[in-house]
């Protein structure tokens, strides 16, 4: 309890979404993840036997916890994310064989984690690796968005028949159909991406009726 209270002292917990001082989300952050819910979960078919959900629209404060998540050291919010992400889209991940979409290595390495392999939770397995000279598509227009990830993954472990895949956030959709058509053709008939935000997705806060949180 001394340790406990001596890293709180010095490193305080912070609201995921905000970064106020306080444990997991505050009660505004938590307000406007509900508005920010996507409606139906998003669902989207991506290709043949591909089909794609998502939890949240890429904004706020959510946004903010994500892009702090992937920065050096920011790794310590993934769990924070992870535990938003599957209440939204009704799924116990522990009734479904997971993966997840990996990052290149040098990345991972400067993160300290992979986000989405934690969003993904205990269980899941590695089935996919990129390569290393992958290009980055961070600052990409769309067009070269959906080419870059051609080739991009390989399999390291067989999938199974039907298998959820998880990423932290879907902009064009190529990143995750990519890796979703690198399981298809190893042999996995079914592939369920399941993301924690969609950029663009049309959430409640959509809904000119829906209540506003006061900051």
């Amino acid at each position: 309890m001394l340790g406990r209270a001596l890293v709180d002292l010095i490193a305080p917990r912070r609201c995921a979404g905000c970064f106020r001082i306080g444990d997991g989300w505050c009660a505004l952050c938590h307000a406007d993840l509900a508005r920010l819910r996507l409606r139906d979960a998003g669902w989207s078919p991506l290709g043949d036997g591909v089909l794609a959900i998502g939890a949240y629209a890429y904004a706020g404060p959510v946004a903010a916890a994500v892009k702090r998540a992937k920065t050096p050291g920011g790794h310590a919010l993934a769990p924070d994310l992870a535990a938003v992400l599957w209440p939204a889209v009704g799924i116990q991940p522990s009734e479904l064989p997971r993966t997840w979409v990996p990052s290149a290595p040098a990345r991972a390495k400067a993160r300290g984690a992979e986000l989405p392999q934690v969003l993904a939770g205990p269980g899941a397995v590695r089935l996919l690796e990129r390569h290393p000279a992958a290009r980055k598509q961070t600052g990409l227009a769309p067009d070269a968005r959906r080419a870059a990830p051609r080739g991009t993954f390989r399999v390291v472990t067989a999938p199974p028949p039907v298998v959820v895949l998880i990423d932290d956030v879907r902009t064009t959709g190529a990143t995750a159909l990519a890796a979703a058509a690198t399981l298809r053709a190893a042999g996995a008939r079914r592939v369920l991406v399941v993301t924690l935000c969609v950029a663009g997705g049309r959430s409640r806060a959509d809904d000119p009726t829906a209540p506003r949180t006061a900051r």
